[in-house]
């Protein structure tokens, strides 16, 4: 028997009935070698040709095995979403390298979706497998449970994030679209002009209620903003935000609800007026002192206080609980009356937006300064609505 050896296959001559045949035998992965093969020709050079073209279908055969990609594993919703809403978690990295809006506050309110509604439902599904029948059923379970159509939303948004965030890192193909409640909001209803001076001039018994309605009315600030004020805060001619008064955690945020570090509103003389009072009513006089005191130098007033003091003077001029309830005003109605006044003033959406902070991103990208005129606009606006009073 004759025999030929390479490096990556053996040949041999063995013979047949008929005469002889060539076979091989082919290196492999552990270094050994197969059992031969036969090649069915009698011509040595024939055989070294077939012999070579086996080898290459085999090293290709390997290469595309060692080459295949293992498909991941599918981890389970209660895997993937571990700590996933963590500040220092995936989910908030990514939107802050991003420069998209987020905080600490929205982390933990969605944490808190995903540990109580979505993990208990949701959390031994493969991600693969959580499709778009599965979340209605999800959704009438929240509905069958009392659950208003905003907190469903909410905590469906949550869930959304952590599916389209499984797509980005391709774990998914593609997230199952999801259905979100339809809401009903009753229109926010507003004090009118004459209101509001009734308001001006009755007796207040608690005259940083008296203030904050003042401020929230002629400035347009938010509740946790005005009661996030401080006596640094109040200049010459205007107010200047710096954070706000956070009422659910009982402490200080230092960027507004839109996460902007400032924002500037002018105030009138007659507005000035009133705020230089209550700041000589006040027991504290440093300048992160808050105008808006209570009995302890670094926190303001109780939210839920101002808020009854708020409702009681409305009911001294009229507006009793049902009438208020009926015309849906609430503190915040304040900010509506803002806008409304301003834009009856002849300020354009743009400029009012830029005092009350409500900026979309192609308004902040547009309109990413304020026009030294601005103020004046403001101004004047206001200055003509304290002259009635």
């Amino acid at each position: 028997m004759w025999r030929f050896v390479m490096h990556q296959y053996k040949m041999s001559r063995r013979r047949t009935k008929s005469g002889f045949t060539y076979t091989a035998s082919f290196l492999q992965e552990n270094g050994t070698y197969t059992s031969y093969l036969s090649l069915s020709t009698t011509c040595e050079k024939k055989a070294h040709q077939l012999a070579a073209a086996k080898l290459a279908e085999r090293q290709l055969a390997l290469h595309i095995k060692s080459t295949e990609q293992v498909k991941p594993r599918i981890p389970s919703f209660a895997e993937y979403s571990n700590n996933f809403y963590d500040w220092d978690g995936k989910w908030a990295k990514s939107k802050r390298s991003l420069n998209r809006r987020t905080s600490q506050e929205q982390c933990e309110r969605l944490a808190a979706d995903l540990k109580n509604h979505l993990l208990p439902f949701f959390g031994q599904y493969m991600l693969d497998t959580i499709s778009i029948s599965g979340i209605t059923n999800f959704r009438v379970m929240l509905f069958d449970q009392g659950k208003t159509s905003a907190t469903i939303n909410h905590i469906l948004g949550a869930l959304g994030n952590i599916l389209n965030f499984a797509v980005d890192e391709e774990i998914l193909v593609t997230s199952p679209k999801i259905a979100r409640a339809s809401i009903y909001q009753p229109e926010k209803g507003i004090l009118n002009e004459d209101e509001i001076h009734k308001l001006w001039n009755i007796s207040w018994e608690d005259k940083r209620t008296k203030v904050a309605m003042l401020i929230g009315h002629i400035c347009g600030y938010r509740q946790g903003e005005i009661l996030g004020i401080r006596l640094g805060d109040i200049k010459k001619d205007h107010i200047e935000i710096e954070g706000s008064w956070n009422t659910k955690k009982r402490g200080r945020n230092k960027l507004t609800k839109n996460y902007k570090k400032h924002r500037t509103v002018p105030i009138t003389e007659a507005l000035r007026s009133e705020i230089e009072q209550l700041i000589d009513s006040n027991p504290y006089k440093r300048s992160d002192s808050y105008l808006f005191y209570s009995s302890l130098p670094n926190k303001p007033m109780e939210h839920n206080v101002l808020i009854d003091n708020f409702y009681a003077a409305l009911a001294s001029i009229g507006i009793d609980e049902k009438q208020r309830k009926e015309r849906n005003i609430t503190f915040h109605s304040s900010r509506h009356f803002f806008n409304t006044l301003m834009l009856r003033g002849g300020l354009s959406v743009q400029v009012v937006q830029l005092f009350t902070g409500h900026l979309t991103k192609e308004m902040t990208e547009r309109y990413n300064h304020t026009h030294h005129e601005d103020p004046k606009l403001v101004r004047g606006v206001q200055e003509r609505f304290c002259q009635k009073t």
